[in-house]
């Protein structure tokens, strides 16, 4: 596999594992507080809500970047053990 398909396996497999973080930490959230916080390690946005209407919203970037990083750096260890565990089948 060449190197920009395995860059953008990498990007497509963070992307999809922050994305499905992301929901499993909202739906572990209780609901009836009013409030939902999404991101993990750091909570990124959180939705405060009464009676069904939405009162405030905050969205922080930087922990947004904190946590794709960290499904970022994750993925491409996997890929990077991956590729090391290749054998080689033409010995010098």
């Amino acid at each position: 596999m060449s190197l920009s398909k395995r860059i953008s396996l990498t990007f497509f497999l963070s992307i999809i594992m922050f994305v499905i973080c992301t929901s499993v930490t909202a739906i572990k959230e209780q609901h009836i507080y009013g409030a939902d916080k999404y991101g993990w390690p750091h909570v990124f946005y959180t939705v405060t809500y009464d009676e069904g209407k939405i009162k405030l919203q905050d969205f922080d970037i930087k922990n947004f970047l904190i946590a794709y990083s960290v499904w970022f750096g994750s993925t491409a260890a996997v890929m990077i053990i991956i590729r090391l565990m290749k054998v080689n089948r033409n010995p010098s």
